[in-house]
């Protein structure tokens, strides 16, 4: 966690003193300042200016990444030739289409859309307001400071993460110094509300938390994982920071299972699993899917006992058809895969039967309404594979029949030719004649 601050501190040689504009910085010297700056959504050449001002103003206080970050997103680097189309020399676009998320998203809107980049300036205007009206020997935060950085940071963060990063932590330092020393209620001589962020009481202790959550959201998007949950786990009683907990966790642990660090995997997810609180309102659903994923990685690890005690855990819950929001198809999927590790669990110790139990179980279960087909085609083979040598080639070859892949076409091959093999052997232990009149029949049929 970032340390306790003055409100207005700052380790950067290039940040402005309070209440003094740095060089190029959105300044709203009053309310009705700000207010003018939400007429009419501005012209290109305006927004440009405003996107000028931003990027100066990241620079000023010594966000380099942010700033090369914004500079780039801009479009303030590209030739004047360009002009407003952003088209390339090619006639083609200057900024190559990408996926479309979230931050995609954000980035086209701050990239295409003035009135876009407007609303950012109002955000900076806002903060440079609450800066202004905040007297230089003031010992508290105001709120509309806090809240004001906050605001900031969130309108950031998908766009511009490195700058989100750095407000964030600034929201964070004001907000643990508000704590420190609690402000006394607003008057309006000293806490004038302005159109971007209204004046409101705020809660210490609740302004602690929802910085941390921003702070680590902000990190999550630069990947940060690891020092994201750090500050989630600071903040365990709001429901949507554990919600962000473990997709930050499921990251990580991608990773780590990509790199086949198998323990460190299964280490990550058991930390999660402490972090959930029964009274967070999803508590049952995230335990038990987070011990869906630990089981498939204890089964990597080898340690089958535990592997098998997650695994059926998930799917007796599973089988009690969990209301909403649980997703039909990442349920079924999930089912599909755990049935599928616990058949493997105990095919691994031996146990044959109770593996091809697993899967006709399952099978019977998912029937025509499974939403994942990957899962029931591999089982339908593994089971194949199962009852083949459970030497059960008759229900082999009328479960495999139907099926698709090359995997399936081998073991029905199996299956079908056991049978043929038996054929064979009576033919031979009867007597000449019969075993070229038998491969005689085989030729007809396969000729048909």
């Amino acid at each position: 966690m970032p340390p306790t601050t003055a409100p207005h501190a700052s380790s950067s040689p290039a940040s402005p003193v309070k209440g003094q504009p740095a060089p190029g910085e959105c300044r709203a010297a009053s309310p009705g300042a700000v207010t003018r700056s939400l007429a009419p959504p501005p012209t290109t050449s305006q927004a440009t200016a405003m996107a000028q001002t931003l990027c100066m103003r990241l620079l000023t206080e010594g966000h380099v990444a942010a700033f090369a970050e914004a500079f780039e997103l801009l479009g303030l680097g590209e030739d004047a030739d360009h002009g407003g189309s952003g088209a390339g020399a090619d006639g083609g676009s200057a900024h190559p289409v990408v996926e479309p998320d979230a931050r995609a998203i954000a980035r086209t809107k701050l990239r295409a859309s003035p009135a876009h980049v407007q609303r950012l300036c109002v955000h900076l205007a806002a903060r440079e307001d609450a800066l202004l009206r905040t007297p230089p020997t003031a010992n508290v935060v105001p709120p509309a400071l806090y809240t004001a950085t906050r605001t900031l940071a969130l309108f950031l963060l998908e766009a511009l993460p490195h700058a989100a990063t750095e407000y964030a932590r600034r929201a964070l330092d004001l907000a643990l110094a508000m704590r420190a020393v609690p402000p006394t209620p607003a008057t309006p001589s000293t806490e004038r509300a302005s159109p971007a962020t209204p004046a409101a009481s705020v809660d210490p202790e609740t302004a602690v938390l929802e910085s941390q959550v921003t702070m680590a959201d902000s990190l999550a998007m630069l990947d940060m994982h690891a020092e994201a949950i750090a500050q989630y786990k600071h903040a365990l009683s709001i429901p949507e920071a554990v919600d962000r907990l473990v997709i930050s966790a499921h990251r990580l642990v991608q990773a780590e299972e990509r790199a086949g660090r198998w323990d460190m995997a299964a280490a990550q997810y058991l930390d999660v699993l402490a972090c959930i609180s029964p009274d967070h309102p999803r508590a049952t659903q995230i335990d038990m899917e987070l011990r869906q994923r630990l089981g498939l990685v204890r089964l990597n690890l080898g340690d089958l006992k535990t592997a098998e005690t997650e695994l059926g855990a998930f799917l007796d819950w599973a089988h009690t058809s969990p209301p909403p929001p649980v997703d039909p198809a990442k349920l079924a999927a999930d089912i599909g895969a755990a049935s599928l590790a616990l058949a493997e669990c105990r095919e691994q110790a031996g146990d044959l039967e109770t593996a091809a139990k697993v899967l006709t179980d399952y099978l019977d279960a998912a029937g025509s309404t499974d939403h994942d087909s990957t899962h029931t085609q591999r089982a339908t083979v593994l089971l194949g594979n199962l009852l083949n040598r459970l030497d059960r080639v008759g229900h082999a070859s009328e479960l495999l029949a139907t099926a698709q892949g090359d995997a399936a076409a081998c073991q029905l091959g199996i299956a079908r030719g056991a049978a043929l093999f038996d054929e064979f052997l009576a033919a031979v232990n009867t007597s000449t004649r019969d075993v070229y009149a038998f491969m005689d029949q085989i030729h007809t049929r396969n000729a048909a």
